[in-house]
């Protein structure tokens, strides 16, 4: 165990969840991630590059406080594929709206900087 799933604290508020639970906790934002890419680039086309890397930011901002806030494992686990969602969503536009913002010469450079 390391990290967070290691505290007395956080084993004792949660009611020491094992296992499974475990494993879902370490996995779920990846899987929110991989849930945004779906929607993520519908969303950017529809909506433009802006307002999807607006919407990320404030769903992972939401996530956050319900994760600070939540009362029981499954609202835990719940904020955690809501951030990886946001992510997703922030981190899919961002560097296409880079690469559109950047001025034609420097565009190469500026996207090679991105990641």
């Amino acid at each position: 165990m390391n990290g967070l799933q290691a505290l007395p604290s956080y084993l004792n508020y949660f009611h020491h969840p094992a296992g499974a639970s475990h494993g879902l906790l370490n996995a779920i934002q990846s899987v929110g991630g991989i849930a945004s890419l779906i929607m993520g680039p519908y969303l950017a086309d529809f909506l433009g590059r802006k307002w999807t890397i607006e919407i990320g930011c404030v769903l992972v901002v939401i996530a956050g406080v319900v994760q600070c806030t939540s009362i029981n494992i499954h609202q835990f686990t719940a904020a955690r594929f809501l951030i990886g969602m946001g992510s997703g969503f922030s981190g899919l536009a961002s560097p296409i709206l880079i690469t559109e913002l950047a001025h034609p010469l420097e565009r190469g450079k500026v996207t090679a900087l991105y990641k």
